[in-house]
């Protein structure tokens, strides 16, 4: 995956942009969000492992991500059932930044 293909889509390109490119553009952001996501999952692990909610006054995980990153319960709850079973399956982050497991299978 190259990070650096990706690139903003201007409000009116100055050239055409092949239908090729653009799909090759959506496929790139997608492994990179899937990369994203495994990583947020093994940090997200590390924090609860660390209980680095309790320096906020929050009582899990749960309260940190809402009140710092203004997640949703359904955004806490799936990004926590997958770092927790990443930390006893590792193997299903690597299949998920390879895009070989879909995110929602991952839950």
């Amino acid at each position: 995956m190259s990070g650096d293909a990706i690139c903003e889509l201007e409000a009116e390109p100055a050239a055409p942009v092949a239908d090729a490119f653009v799909l090759a553009q959506l496929d790139d952001i997608e492994a990179q969000r899937l990369e994203l996501k495994a990583a947020e999952a093994r940090w997200l692990a590390e924090a609860e492992r660390r209980k680095l909610y309790q320096a906020g006054g929050h009582a899990s995980m749960y309260g940190l991500r809402r009140s710092r990153y203004k997640w949703s319960d359904g955004q806490c709850k799936s990004a926590m059932t997958i770092a927790r079973a990443g930390t006893r399956f590792e193997s299903l982050l690597e299949s998920l930044a390879d895009g070989s497991l879909p995110s929602n299978h991952a839950e």
